[in-house]
């Protein structure tokens, strides 16, 4: 198996749609996002790709020969303390690698690529939400869990 890790273009967000999609059914948290949410994919794409086209996001696939087996993107977040305290940080969303896949280092190469292209930002942190099963890789890496509370309102 020769898998490498690609600072993916805008041309190639089909193949993480495809995976995005694939997740949201992997995922035992909620329904998946086909049959939750019609729509989103199109509202995915274009949240990335408008991010990506101004160097505010990166999408980052895994492939084996020609496939798409894994994706991670990252992208710049927005906050007040982002404007007040001049602390640009990245968001760290939808790391995913197909079943068959995993257990090889390939999210840990994918986190690492994000990671990296947040360094080259002088991005001043790194945030995610994790599944317990992946979080001992992010605390691995150094995260460290923080004390944001959720309200829900529906």
């Amino acid at each position: 198996m020769s898998v490498r890790i690609v600072a993916a273009g805008l041309d190639e967000y089909e193949a993480a749609l495809d995976l995005r999609a694939e997740m949201s059914r992997d995922s035992h948290e909620s329904a998946p996002w086909d049959e939750s949410s019609p729509g989103w994919r199109e509202r995915f794409r274009e949240f990335f790709t408008e991010r990506q086209a101004l160097d505010r996001a990166q999408l980052f696939l895994a492939y084996d020969g020609a496939a798409a087996i894994g994706m991670c993107i990252t992208y710049i977040g927005e906050h007040y303390r982002t404007a007040v305290l001049g602390r640009t940080y990245a968001m760290l969303h939808g790391v995913f690698v197909k079943p068959v896949y995993r257990q090889r280092g390939i999210a840990r190469a994918l986190t690492e690529a994000a990671i990296g292209w947040a360094r080259e930002r002088q991005c001043y942190s790194v945030r995610l939400h994790s599944s317990e099963m992946a979080r001992p890789l992010y605390l691995s890496f150094g995260f460290e869990p923080t004390s944001e509370l959720e309200l829900r309102l529906r």
